[in-house]
C-alpha cells in the first residue's frame, strides 16, 4: 500500500480514552494496527475531563492539522456528570444532542469515515460522590440516558456506532470511573473487529 492510500484515524476522547492507566484501549489498538497489514497512523486525542463541549473548540484544528481519513470519537461519559447541588448535568441533555450534531458535521468537513464509541458503565458505588471532586457525581441511569440519545443519533443518520456498555464490572474500574488495565484490555478486545471493520469502509 502506498503512502497516498495510508489511514490517518484520530480519536477524540476524554481521561478513558487519552489512557490514566497503562495500556489504555486506543494505545493497545494502535499497536495492533502496526502489526498488521493496515497501515495507519493513529492520533490519540483524548483529554482529560474533555465533554462534547469542550471537544467542539478543538475539532477543527486537531482534524486540520493531521488530516484524517478516518475519525472515532468517544465522547460523552462526562457530559451526565452530575452537579449535587443542583441535580443538573454537566451538559444538559438537549445541548448534547446539539454537540454530537456538531461534531459529526465537523468531522465530515474533512472525510465521511466517522464513528462513535458508545459509553462505559461505572461501579456507582465509588462514583456518588467522586471521590476526587465531591460537589459532583456520576450516575448510571443518567449515563445511559446519554448513550441511548447517541445510540439513536447514529442510527438515524447512518453512522457507524460501536456499543460498549455491559462490557465492564465494578472490578474493572480502580476508582470507580477509569478503567483498570484489564479493563482497557477488555473493551480492546470488544472493538477490535469493529474498528477494523470501520478502517475499511469507503
Amino acid at each position: 500500500m502506498s503512502i497516498m492510500e495510508e489511514r490517518v484515524l484520530c480519536i477524540f476522547g476524554n481521561s478513558n480514552t487519552w489512557g490514566s492507566r497503562p495500556g489504555c484501549w486506543a494505545d493497545l489498538l494502535k499497536y495492533q494496527l502496526i502489526k498488521e497489514e493496515l497501515p495507519t497512523f493513529v492520533y490519540n486525542l483524548g483529554i482529560s475531563g474533555d465533554t462534547t463541549s469542550g471537544l467542539l473548540k478543538r475539532v477543527e484544528d486537531e482534524a486540520t492539522a493531521r488530516r484524517p481519513t478516518h475519525i472515532i470519537f468517544a465522547i460523552g461519559g462526562n457530559d451526565a456528570g452530575r452537579l449535587i447541588k443542583t441535580g443538573r448535568n454537566y451538559v444538559l441533555l438537549p445541548l448534547f444532542k446539539k454537540n454530537i450534531s456538531a461534531l459529526l458535521k465537523a468531522a465530515r468537513k474533512h472525510t465521511m469515515r466517522v464513528a462513535f464509541l458508545g459509553m462505559l458503565d461505572m461501579d456507582e458505588a465509588k462514583t456518588r460522590p467522586i471521590p476526587w471532586q465531591t460537589t459532583f457525581e456520576y450516575v448510571l441511569e443518567d449515563r445511559i440516558a446519554y448513550d441511548r440519545a447517541l445510540q439513536g443519533f447514529c442510527q438515524k443518520n447512518k453512522v457507524f456506532y460501536i456499543p460498549r456498555r455491559g462490557l465492564l464490572t465494578p472490578k474493572d474500574f480502580y476508582d470507580g470511573l477509569h478503567p483498570t488495565t484489564r479493563g482497557h484490555q477488555k473493551i480492546f478486545e470488544k472493538i477490535k473487529k469493529p474498528i477494523q471493520r470501520f478502517l475499511r469502509s469507503v
